[in-house]
This record gives C-alpha cells, structure tokens and sequence, in this order.
C-alpha cells in the first residue's frame, strides 16, 4: 500500500499559531507496548495499534514558551473527521503538563473501550487526535467541559496509526503420519489450516501462509528442502499437496523423519502468527496389501484352472482314442464271432453226419477213427472260444483302466455294454 501525503501531513499535524502545543510522545498496544510500521514506498514510521486491543498515549500540554500547562482537560478522538465525539478525556498533571492515559483503565476510560470498528472500518490506517478545546463543551459525550475563564488558546496534534489484527492460525485437516500410521515414499500428504482474527470471529482471506518441509539429517539437525506458499480462500483456508519423499532427501539417504511447519509471516495489515502449526511425519515399511493377496490367489487359482484345463483336455483326447480303439475291436470281435459261428455250424453238421455214418458201419477200427476225427474238431472249436475270451479280456482290462480316472464317470456301462 502506498502512503499518501495525507497521512503524513496529518501525522504531522499541530496547531502552531496556537499559544499552546501538544506534543503526542509515545502511542502503542496495551499498557506500555511499542510497536511501528515504517512505509516501504518513502520510510515514514507509523505507531501500531491492534483491532479490539486496549492502548495507551502519552503526551504533554505546552504554551508557547515551552513551559507546561498543568491541571488542562484534553479531548482523546480517533478519526475525528468522521467522528465528532471523542472517546475519552483526561487532565494533564500539574506539575508536568503531561498525560498517562491507558484505554484499559476505568478511571481514565470509563467504557473501556479499545480501538473498535466503527463505521464497519476494520484494519487500516487511523487518525488519533489528543486535543485541548477550551471553548467546546462535550460534558455530555465523554470529553472535557468549556474552560472559559482560560486566556489559553486551543491546540491539537493528529498522529496517523496503522491498526492491525493479531492472526489466529487453526489446523483445518492435519498432515501428522507417526508410529503405525507413518507413510511410505511416494505417498500423497495433504494439509490444510485456517486463518482468522484473533479477536473477531472472522476470516482473513487473501493471504499467504507457507509450509516450511524439513527432514531430518544424520547429523542431528533439522534441515529446509522446501517451502510451499499458499494463499487463503474466502474461508481463510490455506492448502498444501507434497509427495512424501521417504528416506531420500535432497537425492541423499536420510532417517524417514519429516515435519511440516505451517507459519504465516504477516502482512501490513496482519501480525505474524506466534504460534506455528508443526506434525511430523514418518517413513514406515510398505507392507504387502490384502488386494496384492488377492490378486496372487486370483494368479494361483487361475493357473491352477489353466493346468486343469489341460488335463482334461489330455484325458479327453486319450478318451477318444480309446474309445475309437474299442470300436474298432469290436468290428473285429464281431467278425471273428462270425467266423467262430460258422466254424460251429458246420462241426455240427459234421457230428450229424458222422452219427449217420455210425449207424451204417459196424466196424471198431472206424470208430476209432471217427472218435479221433472228432477229437480234433473239437480242440480246434476250444481254441477258436479261447481266442474270442482273450478279446473280451483285454477290453474288460482296458475298461477297469478308465475307471480308476475321476473323470470318466459312468461311461464304464456303456463299454461294457459294448463289449458283452
């Protein structure tokens, strides 16, 4: 902000045609504080109050010739080009001329009244005027009555002040990561607080808070890598995002020990904070997460799926040769029954004729002969049986192969079926 020439003049301002002077020595906060802002634009020094704080002024009533004026009402305003009633009153000392008024004293100051908001006016720039007005009676507002016995003349002093307010800084969503809590490199930290008025319950927007990010060093020392400005919102909120950075600081290892500092540095019209918000932060091993379990026994059950799959496939396929295996012995069996059938059919025609020959013939040595003849049909007709039974044996054994497999079921009727 620039101060403009108004401001000086009237911290300038003194009546000097005047056969008295006062001359304001001292204005601050409370009871004895000092405190000044001196403009960056031109170097004029400028007494601090602060919003709803009690003050204090001194000064002294003097007439021309430097010689004090003891026992003299004096008027106390605060700008009183708007405000025509003063807000307070005091006598200079007699021996002295001078004046200790403190707005915290109920005898000096009767509403206790500090530096408030009138007119809606909060922080700025004021206009304080001490004034001795021996002609003006403001008896009845608060301030000093008509002297008119005094051959005095009136005289005043205006000093501009700078009124401030005391800010208030408040965690709005904390960014403390300790113990079981901490954080592993590379996650999000997210951090918000709010500034307001310490004595008003009012935000105060538009101002930058920053957070100063610090790890701590082998060597035992907290040490500044970086430093986040924000601006507070409406609602006097200030934000900060940072990627937490684990064990590597400034590209070097380092203990995992972090902390963030949230501080507001002031402005013209702000007091620094005095309180800093500070949370640690601390590295903590990853661990696995229950999703990552998840997924892997997903990984297992469907590999274990894949490899049942293929196992099936693989009996399947060993399924089908058989069974187009069986279907062709059994072609074969059912040619081989045939022929067996008609090896029986014609030892029986054999047999019936060899009995007719038998009735014809009386001779021992033929039937001898015959008997013989008929041996060896008959070893014949048991080797073609046994050779048929072998068939039926290897696919029975075939059939109580695939019934050890789970898989078959109850395909075990319908070979047998086939093979019977």
């Amino acid at each position: 902000m620039q101060i403009s020439g108004d401001l000086i003049k009237y911290t300038q301002g003194r009546d000097d045609g005047s056969s008295t002077s006062i001359n304001v020595t001292e204005i601050g906060p409370f009871k004895s504080g000092v405190e000044t802002f001196i403009a960056p634009n031109n170097g004029t020094e400028f007494p601090v109050l602060y919003l709803k704080e009690s003050f204090h002024i001194d000064a002294i009533l003097s007439q021309s010739n430097g010689q004090p004026v003891g026992d003299k009402c004096l008027n106390i305003y605060i700008n009183p080009q708007e405000n025509i009633r003063p807000i307070s009153s005091i006598n200079t000392n007699e021996l002295d001329g001078m004046i200790e008024w403190f707005s915290g004293n109920s005898s000096q100051n009767p509403s206790l009244r500090g530096v408030e908001t009138t007119g809606g006016m909060l922080e700025g720039f004021r206009v304080l005027r001490v004034a001795y007005e021996p002609t003006e009676d403001l008896s009845n507002y608060g301030g000093c009555g008509e002297d008119s016995s005094d051959t005095l003349n009136g005289s005043h002093m205006d000093i501009v002040v700078l009124v401030r307010s005391r800010a208030d800084i408040q965690v709005y969503q904390s960014w403390s990561y300790v113990d079981e809590n901490g954080l592993s490199g590379g996650e999000l930290v997210v951090g918000e607080v709010v500034l307001s008025r310490d004595r008003l319950d009012l935000a105060i927007e538009f101002e930058k808070v920053s957070f100063q990010c610090q790890y701590y060093s082998y060597s035992e020392e907290w040490v500044t890598e970086l430093v986040i400005n924000s601006t507070t919102n409406e609602q006097g909120i200030a934000r900060f995002e940072w990627e937490f950075e684990g064990r590597t600081c400034e590209g070097q290892p380092c203990p995992g020990v972090w902390r963030i500092i949230a501080h507001y540095p002031g402005s013209m019209f702000f007091a620094t904070s005095q309180d800093n918000i500070s949370f640690e932060l601390q590295y903590k091993q990853p661990v696995k997460s229950d999703s990552n379990e998840v997924d892997a026994g997903s990984e297992d059950e469907n590999w274990d799926t894949a490899m049942d799959i293929v196992e099936i496939s693989a009996l399947i396929i060993s399924l089908i040769s058989l069974l187009l295996y069986l279907v062709l012995r059994n072609k074969e069996k059912e040619s081989d029954l045939d022929e067996l059938a008609e090896k029986i059919v014609s030892k029986q025609k054999f047999i019936e004729e060899t009995e007719i020959t038998d009735t014809q013939s009386s001779g021992t040595t033929q039937n001898q002969e015959q008997f013989s003849t008929m041996e060896t049909h008959d070893n014949d007709l048991k080797q073609d049986l046994e050779d048929a039974g072998k068939n039926v044996t290897i696919v029975q054994n075939i059939t109580y192969n695939i019934q050890d497999s789970s898989i078959v079921g109850d395909m075990n009727t319908g070979i047998n079926s086939d093979t019977e």
